[in-house]
């Protein structure tokens, strides 16, 4: 009974490392590709449904010091730089006056008939001539759609990550059956393997940094590559 367990523990622990693998590698793309950029950027356009509002939020010193490159796409932008973007986009700052509530409201019966209009009249009519319930108005309507975006990008890279899992167990020829044999006729390598697990399970509990990896030629790696034919002996 114990050895099954400790197949159990020793396979889990395995397709756990393999798991992360695929996790990294998936991120590294869609970083490589920016991704989140690309989907904060069509985000923002259903949001604000003007592409010249979009362009001038995103050009605005608050928000294009958040990216890579200037006037590029931030792969993130907080609550406050945007409602500071949307704000000098109705109505500009003058460093000489405080704009007040009733500034906005003129800048936004100025503009044209459109549903950004709509949605800041909205946001302007639920804040009762406060400015503050404006502001505040303005960044949850923006995390709202942030939750959308978010959704978004979320099933975009599951889709991604399971192409990428399956591409690389087909590469690897990840074989279950293979992964048990080689643990059950190695005690050894299989005494390794649960330890390693149990070493990293209190590593990760007590937040302590990874756990000190002791290989010998138990390196997983074979094992999932399923190239091991033999046994496997000590350096």
């Amino acid at each position: 009974m114990l050895t099954v367990l400790n197949l159990a523990i020793g396979i889990t622990f395995i397709y756990l490392l393999f798991s992360f693998v695929v996790s990294a590698l998936n991120e590294f793309w869609l970083t490589y590709l920016d991704k989140r950029a690309d989907f904060l950027k069509q985000g923002l356009e259903q949001l604000l449904q003007d592409p010249e509002k979009v362009r001038q939020v995103l050009e605005h010193g608050l928000v294009d010091a958040l990216s890579r490159s200037t006037n590029g796409t931030p792969s993130y932008i907080g609550v406050e730089p945007f409602t500071a973007a949307v704000l000098d986009v109705i109505k500009s700052a003058d460093p000489n006056t405080v704009r007040k509530i009733s500034d906005f409201q003129t800048s936004i019966a100025a503009l044209p008939n459109s549903k950004l209009k709509q949605s800041l009249t909205a946001i302007l009519d639920s804040a009762e001539n406060d400015l503050a319930s404006f502001k505040k108005g303005i960044g949850d309507w923006y995390e709202r759609s942030m939750d959308r975006v978010t959704g978004w990008y979320k099933r975009y890279a599951q889709k991604w990550l399971l192409g990428l899992a399956l591409g690389l167990a087909v590469l690897c020829n990840v074989d279950t059956i293979h992964i048990i044999r080689v643990l059950s006729s190695n005690p050894q390598l299989l005494a390794d393997t649960v330890n390693q697990a149990v070493n990293t399970v209190k590593a990760a509990t007590s937040h302590a940094g990874p756990a000190p990896v002791r290989h010998r030629r138990s390196n997983l790696l074979p094992i999932l590559l399923k190239t091991q034919r033999r046994p496997l002996v000590d350096w």
